[in-house]
């Protein structure tokens, strides 16, 4: 599993007002360019997402959550 900068994207998120359940939607451009952050660091967030909604995938059942549908 790879490690994030946890607290310093955490306190950069809620400073814009992204929530959890949207992290999904960035797309690594808004990572980058709209939030600044820097590559690394986004490339390893947006990865470790896609992994998390991949994984949920195959464990969901026919009742996908809300970020799902």
């Amino acid at each position: 599993m790879m490690t994030l900068p946890t607290g310093a994207l955490t306190k950069h998120f809620k400073e814009q007002g992204i929530s959890g359940r949207m992290l999904p939607f960035l797309t690594s451009h808004h990572l980058t360019r709209t939030l600044c952050i820097r590559v690394g660091p986004a490339l390893s967030l947006f990865q470790a997402v896609k992994h998390k909604m991949d994984q949920r995938q195959l464990t969901s059942t026919s009742n996908p959550c809300v970020a799902c549908r």
